[in-house]
């Protein structure tokens, strides 16, 4: 009787945060799915996250419904970490993040250690999980790869880190990387640009580190920055930067899901809007305005007289944008009339519709009424956007935003951005906000916009379908994988 072959055994490490566990989840659930590959995703966690029960990533890491058979995807929470003795409670995202991966791995290795399955040959980490190369990579003689959840040209900039100099860098006007198209400085990030910044020398580091690979994922797809793409593939411009091969696997975006507790509320609401007449209003898990922004922002709105649905978070006057992204300023039901314009919403009362905290982005995202998104342009929720062909209303708030916020307008053509959010720490103002929803929602400019986001969605969704230029790029690795598992080679 012959036996049947083990799988080729991946292991994905994800860093803490939704844009960084659901791309991760998606592509283990991509690989055991459509490549036959077997994959164990490890999740790290901190004490804040995983004290509250309620949060979308709580809920989603306990939600295995929608998950491929349990014994080729193996999702574990590992303990939590507390790093608040490790870095200062104020100290920039990146430090955070990579904080809790670095502590988080003990943990991993352990669990590698005690278990009863063969060991993964190859491991999958994201940007800020490099601490693992060598502690998890190195210990367990693993094929080393880097999934990049963010774009060719972020991960172009942050491979080319190392070779800057960042006080030059300050008094330049434009960045230029190698076979990429310059980039405005002040689009960059504080972690790209300010060698002050505490993100700076932890990126850096991160980014000596991709050479060491054998490979780089990155969740984005050929037709969406074909020029880039082209620079990056050429090994002469790879050499410069430096960079290992590069492999475009995107979109990668969050499946949609029915709600087991039957209709959604907002969804419902969208079920009785017009076609493509909906702006929705969401700026992602972690980020918030200020009070006089909010406030701005609602004005903005309901001068604009176009229909919404606004996710809105209680304003942040104090903390970091970014503060409650790894859970630490707390969720809860706050009541939106607190801290909205007096008779807000009774003015927009059936035109519009205010949700608190948390929305099904995809789903809204992909209902038919749905006309125009203002969002924080995180790449998970910009890719979500093109996918759905959904033209965009750029507001970044921090790391990478504001190079894809350019992106989205200088390049692709999918979004309109206000020239007054290239100041940062400048509010900007309700009449600027309405000429933006106007001009995204019923001007012409919006309906080139729109006809282009629809194209691009088409691409998208052709390169992930069987055949696409992403689908063939995970079968490539995926047969090199088994390859080099069967002759012993990792």
């Amino acid at each position: 009787m012959t036996s049947t072959p083990r799988k080729t055994h991946i292991a994905i490490l994800a860093s803490p945060g939704m844009g960084h566990i659901i791309p991760s989840l998606e592509l283990a659930k991509s690989l055991v799915s459509h490549h036959d590959l077997k994959v164990t995703l490890f999740v790290p966690t901190t004490s804040s996250s995983s004290s509250e029960s309620s949060t979308p990533q709580t809920q989603l890491l306990t939600s295995l419904s929608s998950l491929p058979p349990q014994d080729l995807l193996n999702l574990i929470n590992l303990p939590p970490v507390d790093i608040s003795n490790v870095v200062p409670t104020e100290s920039h995202l990146a430090i955070r993040i990579s904080a809790v991966v670095r502590e988080s791995l003990p943990s991993v290795r352990s669990i590698i250690e005690k278990s009863q399955q063969q060991v993964p040959t190859v491991l999958i980490t994201d940007m800020f999980g490099t601490d693992a190369f060598e502690i998890i990579g190195d210990a367990f003689q693993m094929s080393k790869y880097l999934f990049f959840t963010s774009n060719l040209s972020a991960l172009a900039i942050l491979a080319y880190m190392p070779k800057l100099d960042p006080m030059e860098l300050m008094n330049e006007p434009l960045l230029r990387v190698p076979g990429c198209k310059p980039v405005r400085v002040e689009d960059l990030g504080d972690s790209f640009s300010y060698p002050n910044c505490g993100d700076h020398a932890r990126m850096v580091q991160h980014a000596r580190r991709y050479v060491q690979t054998s490979g780089v994922l990155v969740n984005t797809f050929e037709d969406l920055e074909p020029e880039t793409h082209r620079a990056l593939s050429d090994d002469e411009i790879a050499r410069l930067i430096p960079l290992p091969r590069v492999y475009t696997v995107g979109p990668i975006i969050k499946s949609a899901v029915a709600s087991p507790e039957g209709p959604i509320h907002c969804l419902s609401w969208l079920d009785m809007q017009p076609h493509d007449s909906v702006l929705f209003v969401s700026f992602g898990r972690g980020g918030t305005l200020s009070a006089e922004q909010v406030t701005e922002l609602a004005w903005g709105l309901e001068l604009s007289q176009q229909r919404f649905i606004w996710v809105l978070r209680k304003p942040n006057d104090i903390t970091l944008v970014s503060s409650t992204y790894l859970g630490d300023a707390g969720g809860g039901q706050d009541d939106p009339s607190e801290f909205l314009p007096d008779g807000f919403l009774s003015r927009t009362r059936g035109v519009g519709l205010v949700v608190p905290n948390w929305a099904p982005q995809v789903e809204i995202l992909s209902h038919a009424s749905i006309g125009g998104f203002l969002s924080h342009c995180g790449w998970n929720s910009t890719l979500e956007s093109i996918v759905n062909g959904v033209p965009m209303i750029p507001w970044p708030l921090f790391a990478e935003q504001r190079l894809n916020a350019s992106m989205l307008s200088d390049d692709i053509g999918v979004a309109v951005r206000s020239p007054i959010q290239s100041s940062k720490g400048v509010i900007v103002g309700r009449e600027e906000i309405e000429r933006m929803v106007r001009l995204v929602m019923e001007g012409e400019e919006g309906k080139v916009m729109r006809r282009r986001a629809k194209e691009l969605k088409n691409n998208g969704l052709g390169a992930v379908a069987k055949g696409g230029s992403s689908y063939n790029s995970l079968s490539q690795l995926a047969d090199k994988w088994n390859g080099d598992s069967e002759c012993g080679l990792i």
